[in-house]
Order: C-alpha cells, then structure tokens, then sequence
C-alpha cells in the first residue's frame, strides 16, 4: 500500500504531513511512501534524508498523486491537482503535527 504527500501551498502551508520520523514509522508498516521532490527543504529536510529511510521520491505530482493509495495533506490538495486523484484513494487531511 503506498501513502503519499506532495508540498503544501507554501502561501497558506509552511508544515508537512509527512516527517522523516512519521516516514519511518510508516515504513516499519510496510507501508511504501512516496513524496514530491524538494518535500520538506524549505525546513531543512533534504531529499537525501527521506531516500536513506526508503522513501521514493519524485517530480511529478501527477504521478504520485495518481498512484496513491492513501494521500496524506495538512490542507486541500490545490483544484488542479483534486483531478489527479484516483477513485479508490483515501484522503486524509488537516494532521496536526506530531
């Protein structure tokens, strides 16, 4: 089962869904996690860090947003991307952080 999160809207959003510590935990889950590029580096979290855990990481958030099982945002996915989302996905937004 994958859960993803692509980057929030940087003008309403700055926090991420998913930490390199929540992506841990997701992982020991079996769970197959998948973030858009350059997820977490505007707080200092290099895709680097996210690979060495077992993390995929991709550019198009088309595809990561299409393949999804779980998608996990802490706001609305913006309305151009909403079409990406394939019928079976479970959505769960508004996280508080942990």
């Amino acid at each position: 089962m994958k859960i993803v999160s692509i980057l929030e809207n940087q003008k309403i959003e700055k926090r991420i869904a998913i930490t390199p510590e929540i992506a841990k935990k997701y992982i020991s889950l079996d769970l197959e996690v998948c973030l858009s590029e350059n997820y977490g580096s505007h707080l200092g979290i290099k895709d680097e860090e996210y690979k060495e855990l077992g993390v995929a990481i991709l550019k198009d958030e088309k595809e990561i947003i299409n393949n999804a099982d779980i998608i996990v945002q802490l706001g609305l996915l913006d309305d151009d991307k909403k079409f990406f989302i394939k019928r079976k996905s479970n959505i769960y937004w508004g996280f508080k952080p942990i």
